[in-house]
């Protein structure tokens, strides 16, 4: 084999650890991120993943004169994290390759609530369709709450490296 050279840096889920590495100045054709279940095992594929951020704008108004004026924001916004999928595409109840959506952090009050949502699929289509499933929810919870915004942020996270494999698979020899 040619030279191996060894570079450290912080990784972890998102692979944003790795966006400034100049794999020419290191003279190497690929690399390797070291984490997995243990010796012996080489991953050639993991999820996809993206994140979501759906914000709920309402409207605050001192509770004692909110009646027809008042619209909340967490109640909305906990409205849409029930309407998530609890038997099927949640951590909860997925295994192997399954795909999930995955509420983690939510934050905020009356006038304004953010939730953030892991979506990840081991196919990358699989993310569009989990993101139309939070924008049909969306939709719904519009038409049932006329004065509020509710809006859905995606972010592209990572890409399950079965792709990147598949253009470079002296990766794997």
């Amino acid at each position: 084999h040619g030279p191996i050279r060894l570079c450290f840096t912080c990784d972890e889920e998102i692979g944003r650890g790795v966006e400034k590495v100049d794999l020419d100045a290191l003279g190497c054709l690929c690399a390797y991120t070291l984490d997995s279940e243990g010796m012996g095992r080489i991953d050639s594929e993991t999820f996809s993943a993206d994140r979501a951020t759906v914000t709920v704008a309402g409207v605050n108004t001192h509770p004692s004169v909110g009646k027809d004026a008042m619209v909340n924001a967490l109640r909305i916004l906990a409205s849409f994290i029930d309407r998530l999928p609890k038997d099927t595409l949640s951590p909860e109840t997925t295994d192997g390759r399954d795909g999930f959506l995955h509420p983690y952090h939510i934050e905020g009050g009356v006038a304004e609530a953010r939730a953030r949502i892991i979506l990840r699929d081991f196919e990358t289509a699989g993310l569009k369709a989990q993101a139309e499933l939070l924008e049909r929810i969306a939709a719904d919870l519009r038409e049932n709450f006329p004065k509020a915004r509710i809006d859905i942020k995606i972010e592209k996270q990572y890409r399950n490296m079965r792709e990147g494999l598949s253009r470079e698979p002296r990766a794997l020899a």
